[in-house]
């Protein structure tokens, strides 16, 4: 599966980094990290995920700070050219 990124979605990347890392030292790098993770389901089981319209869904990005679980206030959409259902 080939991933495009909208270049307004780089930039909002980018800023969140710097936001969480000015937050806590080590929280940006650790929302990297789970983004990355994101994109990595998501390329193995994209039709894991909700849909919100025909071809349109929505990954949640949850991650696990030792055990306690965070969930980063965003999600990312995305959509397949060829849906595997």
């Amino acid at each position: 599966m080939n991933i495009n990124y909208l270049k307004l979605a780089k930039l909002e990347f980018h800023d969140s980094i710097k936001y969480y890392e000015q937050q806590e030292k080590g929280l940006g790098k650790k929302f990297s990290n789970d983004i990355q993770a994101s994109i990595n389901r998501i390329k193995n089981f994209p039709n894991s995920y909700q849909k919100i319209s025909n071809q349109i869904r929505r990954c949640l990005i949850i991650g696990l700070i030792g055990f306690k679980s965070v969930k980063f206030p965003l999600s990312l959409t995305f959509w397949s050219q060829k849906s595997n259902e």
